[in-house]
């Protein structure tokens, strides 16, 4: 019943309407890809920067963009990579498993926090 705090402790967590679960997923695959309007309405209220990974922002460097600044691994909370992000001059690095997957820079955090990102 508490949304905030199973965000925080649930590794998996169901959204139910009239009896039935409407979708069951991650914290983060929640925030970020809801099933409908039902669990999107559902997740309104929860800061995206505290549930969702650098993964789920990062984006190809774009031409002439620096590609050598802080490298944070993918899974990193965008909430816990923001003082890197915002005290970094050059774009920071994101990876997964030693693969590289883009970048993220303080202008992308912001449009996410406004929602004009994912």
């Amino acid at each position: 019943h508490d949304l905030s705090e199973a965000m925080k402790l649930g590794d998996r967590i169901a959204i139910m309407r009239d009896g039935a679960v409407v979708q069951m997923d991650t914290p983060e695959n929640l925030v970020a890809n809801p099933a409908d309007e039902y669990v999107a309405n559902f997740m309104k209220d929860i800061p995206k920067s505290h549930v969702l990974c650098l993964k789920t922002i990062a984006r190809p460097a774009k031409p002439g963009e620096a590609t050598d600044g802080p490298e944070l691994d993918g899974d990193t909370i965008i909430k816990e990579a923001s003082p890197i992000i915002v005290g970094s001059p050059k774009p920071i690095r994101v990876s997964l498993n030693n693969k590289p997957l883009g970048v993220v820079t303080s202008d992308d955090v912001l449009r996410l926090i406004s929602g004009e990102a994912r």
